[in-house]
This record gives C-alpha cells, structure tokens and sequence, in this order.
C-alpha cells in the first residue's frame, strides 16, 4: 500500500515538475483537469462575451447541471473573463499596427510624391535654363521668366519638404513607443496638410 502511494506522489511530483517550466494561462487545461472538463470549457469559452451553458450541453450531449458543476469546479467563469481581456488586447495591438501601417502608408506615398514634385521642379528648372540660353536679350520678359523661376524654386522646396517630412516622421515612428491616439493624431494631420 505504501509503494502505491509513493508512486502516486511520484506521479503528482513529476506532472507538477511539467507545469512548473511554463505559466499555464487561464484559458488553458489546467493542471488538475481532465480533458472531459476542458472540451466543454473550450467550447463555452469560444462561444464569446454572450456565452451560456445550455448550448454547451446541446454540443456535447452533458447535462446542464453538470456543466454547471464543472463550471464552479473549474472556475470557468473567471477563466473566460481572462479569456475575453486576453482576446481584446490582442485586438488591441491589432488596431495599433494597423494604424502604423496606415501612417507609414501615408509617409511613402508623401515621400514618393516628393520625390515626383522633385523631380518634375529640376526637369522644369533644366528646361528653363537651357530656353533662357537661346534667347538674345529682349526676347524674353523677365518679369515672367522671374514669376516662372520663383514656382519651380517652391515646387522643388515644397517637394524636398514633403520627403523630408516624411522621411523624419517615418524615423520617429520607428524609433518612438508612442500611444495609438499620438499616431493617429500624427495621421491626420499628414492627411490634413496632404489636403490643404
């Protein structure tokens, strides 16, 4: 009899030893539970915030004063609201990568439009320079061809500003932890100057 009972300990010793090298989370099988008691816990607690037993029973044929025993037993209700706080924070950082991604989306296109105004202000400014040196003096207004240089100048400075905006707000977000509502502030108001 005492060997039986040596090797119960044993046993008890050996599967606590087991869960001993990771946290067993509420929402998974615990450590004295049987997998009878987990099936119907599993489906109870997938069943979401509106959850009631009487579907449980319907699924797995178990009795609903039964359910309501292991439920007490196995602390089910704590262990889905756990479950529930643990879904909602990961939907959570879901919602906030999503809104980098939206933010980082908005710095390249504003980096790649900066790049296009650049480009076209130098193509301009190129074009300019080299029809200035075909005209003799007197041929050109240069009350225009000053009006026609000072908005190529604006767009490459407009154009190099965008980038450089973009490029810096990119590298802030890279570098920074700031708060889902800091980035979302930082979006529109890149979407409002994108549109004013």
């Amino acid at each position: 009899m005492a060997a039986k009972i040596e090797d119960f300990i044993e046993k008890q010793n050996k599967k606590e030893t087991k869960f001993k090298d990771r946290e067993i989370k509420p929402w998974e099988r615990q450590d004295l539970e049987k997998q009878v008691h987990f099936t119907p816990f599993e489906i109870y607690m997938k069943l979401g915030p509106t959850r009631r037993l009487l579907p449980v029973s319907e699924q797995t044929g178990i009795p609903l004063k039964k359910l309501e025993v292991w439920g007490y037993k196995y602390r089910w209700k704590e262990r889905v609201a756990a479950w529930d706080a643990e879904q909602e924070r990961l939907q959570e950082i879901l919602e906030r990568n999503k809104q980098v991604e939206d933010i980082r989306s908005v710095l390249e296109q504003k980096n790649q439009l900066g790049d296009v105004q650049f480009q076209i202000a130098i193509a301009l400014y190129t074009n300019l320079s080299q029809a200035i040196q075909n005209f003799k003096p007197g041929d050109i207004n240069m009350k225009n061809y000053n009006s026609v240089l000072r908005s190529v100048t604006t767009m490459a400075t407009e154009a190099l500003a965008n980038r450089t905006d973009a490029l810096a707000l990119n590298e802030l977000l890279e570098s920074s932890n700031l708060k889902p509502s800091t980035k979302k502030k930082v979006a529109s108001t890149i979407s409002q100057n994108d549109n004013g």
